[in-house]
C-alpha cells in the first residue's frame, strides 16, 4: 500500500469557461488533463459565472459534488437537477451540461473501466467515524474541504489540514479507516475499484 500528502503547493491552477480549476489529484503520475490521457482525475472549481457549459469530455465518466451555492445542472434532453452543498450528480462527459448559479464544485473523471465513488463525510467534534472499505477498493482519496481530520489506518496516522489531500494507493485487502476531528469539518472521499 502507497501513501502521499499533498498540500496546495501541489495542485495545478488553470481557468475554465466559468472560472478556475484547481487540479488536486491526478493518475497515473505522468498523465496530463490536457492530452486527456490519464485515468483519474480530480478537482475542485470556482463557478463565477451565473450560467456556464461544461467542457465536453468524450469517453469520460464525471462525478460532480457542490462544495458551496446552489447549482442547477441541465442536461438537455435527459434530466434537470437542483444541487444543493454536498449533493452529487453523475454523468457522461460528452453530455451537452449546463451550469445555472455560482459557488464551487468538487469533480472525479474517470476513464475505461473504472468505478468511482464520491461522498462527503461531516464530521462533528471529538466524535469519531469508522469508514469501511472493501477488497474491491484500490484507491482512495481523501480531501480536507473544511477543517482538519486525523486518518488511522492499520495502527498508522495521517493528519490532513484544511486544503491538503491524502491519497492511498495499490490497496489489496479489506481495511477500515477512523476519521476524527478536534472541529467540525467536511472530508471528501473518493474511492476508485479497477474492474
Amino acid at each position: 500500500m502507497k501513501t502521499t500528502l499533498y498540500n496546495a503547493e501541489h495542485y495545478t491552477q488553470t481557468k475554465w469557461e466559468g472560472g478556475s480549476v484547481w487540479q488536486l489529484y491526478i493518475y497515473p503520475d505522468k498523465s496530463t488533463y490536457t492530452e486527456k490521457n490519464f485515468s483519474i482525475r480530480i478537482s475542485r472549481a470556482s463557478i463565477e459565472r451565473i450560467q456556464s457549459v461544461f467542457t465536453s469530455l468524450p469517453d469520460i465518466d464525471r462525478k460532480l459534488l457542490v462544495l458551496e451555492g446552489a447549482l442547477l445542472i441541465e442536461h438537455p434532453a435527459r434530466y434537470t437537477t437542483l444541487l444543493l452543498p454536498y449533493d452529487t450528480d453523475t454523468f457522461q462527459g460528452d453530455w451537452n451540461t449546463l451550469c445555472k448559479g455560482t459557488g464551487a464544485d468538487y469533480n472525479v473523471m474517470t476513464k475505461g473501466n473504472i468505478q468511482s465513488s464520491l461522498n462527503a463525510i461531516e464530521l462533528e467534534a471529538n466524535e469519531p467515524q469508522q469508514i469501511q472499505f472493501s477488497a474491491a477498493t484500490k484507491l482512495l482519496h481523501f480531501y480536507a474541504y473544511r477543517g482538519n481530520a486525523v486518518l488511522t489506518c492499520k495502527e498508522r496516522q495521517i493528519e490532513i489540514s484544511e486544503g491538503m489531500s491524502f491519497v492511498i494507493e495499490d490497496i489489496e485487502e479489506e481495511f477500515e479507516i477512523t476519521l476524527a476531528s478536534n472541529v467540525n469539518s467536511v472530508i471528501i472521499i473518493s474511492g476508485f475499484e479497477f474492474v
